[in-house]
């Protein structure tokens, strides 16, 4: 793998090419269309319009384009829908699973799903057809190589051929989310066998082979990454764009210029301070929708100040939640006190913690754990920029209680080494800021490997009951049960405090008004079969 990686385009070079990139160009709403799976009905109000290009702000260049190693990789995140159609297609206007490369996925008990799929799928580059042998080689490569992807298949033992569309996934124990968070969102990705063992894992993480609807062409280093429509994609008709150019272009200044002057189509992280200005851009949309998101403060509970839970719970009534919301993401977010948003199963507007703050209770409970004069500790956070200002907003409110925490900035992957650590006794902090791009809309994705003993994010809270109820609630086939046990764990986890909940932010996208069909869904994908230009 290559180190670290310079940025596309500065704001000086910028100046220089904006000119040579064009002036005009792409993209348009359908706000309406948030969430629809990415199975399209051609027969749309407006006709579409075959070719163009769309160029794409990237804000990370991916680390790789294999579909098996999704964990963490941003940039991966947005291409990725393009190279590889997922066995399932998540819903996220229900929250459900729809069929994808998969026809059916149907337990034969509770330890054994038998998926079954579509025919007649090409691969790309003259690949042939994609059969269960690829599937099951992608999930099992995925676990026995522990690929990045491997997270999503955490309850999966293997996976084996039934016939040539056919193949059942063993498991290790009861697992319901399956079709959503391990066959759909990040999971889902199936590779080509034959090409992976042709390339070579290293050649192929550079040169992908998918059946998604545009196929790999270039990647330009530091620059773009190229992808050309594939004709012989599985939907008929689609997908309506000839190419799509990906431009690494990491300074946001730079990023939301271009596409201000034409130079770009899309961008996907724009900045929640630029809204407002950016919604008065002539010929720009801003496409803003509630994200499957969530921002936390997590506390190591060995420590001596913060492994108090009653210098945790004043923490989290000293946070002014609604106060993150104006002044960080300028009312692109909504307060919380859990992980799982609205429209979750489980969720719940039961309040802990008063989303206003309350400071006086906060001297209180410090005083009730022995620190009436206050107490002090670090904080850990990346290079993100709306974190870093989420703390400093955090560090005058905690200071007001009597708390004073140290603000420890850090690269984002000096942070994730310290954060995640091999294990438990790996971890190198004593607390911690960050946000999470929720895996699948099942509430599964937001707790379990963050409070389950022995998983990634689990911080070293050791309670059972904490392990019981979400073992519970991962095997439970009734959805009405499964939310009574979330709400059940959160009235548990939420007074712990070893992870403190702030809010849930949006997902914010802008394009030029003459691309049709662009998707902002509220998580970190994006989906390209349907979109054309109007022009």
């Amino acid at each position: 793998m290559q180190g670290e990686r310079r940025s596309g385009l500065t704001r000086r070079r910028f100046f220089g090419q904006t000119g040579r990139w064009g002036a005009a160009s792409v993209i348009a709403a359908a706000a309406e269309r948030v969430g629809r799976p990415h199975l399209i009905d051609v027969a749309a109000a407006q006709t579409p319009k075959r070719g163009g290009t769309l160029r794409f702000g990237l804000p990370n260049e991916p680390l790789t384009l294999s579909g098996t190693m999704t964990g963490g990789d941003q940039g991966l995140g947005i291409v990725m829908s393009a190279l590889y159609d997922t066995l399932c297609v998540t819903d996220y206007t229900t929250n459900t699973a729809k069929p994808g490369l998969a026809l059916s996925w149907t337990p034969k008990d509770a330890r054994t799903w038998v998926v079954k799929l579509r025919q007649g799928v090409q691969f790309h580059r003259g690949y042939g057809e994609l059969t269960a042998e690829d599937a099951v080689f992608t999930i099992n490569t995925t676990i026995e190589k522990k690929h990045t992807g491997a997270f999503a298949w955490s309850s999966v033992q293997a996976a084996e051929v039934v016939d040539r569309h056919t193949f059942v996934i063993h498991l290790t124990q009861p697992y319901q989310p399956l079709s959503l968070t391990a066959l759909g969102s990040v999971g889902g990705n199936v590779i080509c066998k034959k090409a992976f063992e042709d390339l070579g894992r290293e050649k192929f993480e550079r040169n992908p082979v998918g059946a998604g609807p545009f196929e790999f062409k270039e990647w330009k280093e530091g620059s773009e990454i190229v992808l050309t429509r594939f004709d012989k994609y599985w939907q008929p008709g689609l997908p309506y764009l000839d190419r799509l150019e990906f431009k690494i272009v990491k300074d946001h200044f730079v990023r939301q210029n271009l596409l201000k002057t034409g130079g770009l189509d899309v961008i996907f992280t724009l900045q929640y301070k630029d809204v407002e200005d950016m919604r008065r851009t002539p010929g720009v949309a801003v496409h803003s929708v509630p994200g499957q998101t969530f921002d936390f403060i997590a506390f190591n509970p060995k420590d001596p100040v913060v492994g108090n839970r009653l210098v945790r719970q004043a923490v989290a009534h000293a946070i002014n939640r609604n106060a993150i919301v104006s002044e960080v993401y300028y009312g692109q977010a909504v307060p919380t006190n859990i992980p799982a948003p609205k429209g979750f199963v489980g969720h719940t507007g039961k309040v802990w913690y008063p989303y206003g703050g309350d400071v006086a209770k906060a001297r209180q409970l410090l005083a009730e754990a022995g620190h009436p004069e206050g107490v002090s500790f670090p904080v850990i956070v990346s290079d993100k920029l709306q974190l870093r200002r989420e703390l400093e907003i955090i560090s005058g409110q905690l200071a007001r209680a009597g708390i004073r925490i140290e603000i420890q900035g850090l690269d984002l992957g000096t942070f994730n080494a310290r954060f995640f650590g091999p294990d438990v006794t790996k971890k190198n902090f004593r607390s911690a800021l960050r946000d999470i791009a929720i895996v699948s809309p099942d509430p599964d994705s937001t707790v379990y490997w963050f409070h389950h003993k022995g998983t990634l994010g689990w911080v070293g809270l050791d309670e059972p009951q904490i392990d019981k109820l979400l073992d519970e609630a991962r095997a439970e086939a009734s959805t009405d049960k499964r939310d009574q046990l979330y709400k059940r764990f959160f009235d548990v986890i939420v007074p712990e405090a070893t992870y403190i909940y702030t809010v849930h932010a949006n997902y914010v996208s802008a394009s030029r008004t003459v691309v049709r069909n662009w998707e902002q869904l509220p998580t970190s994908i994006a989906r390209y079969t349907a979109i054309w230009l109007d022009r």
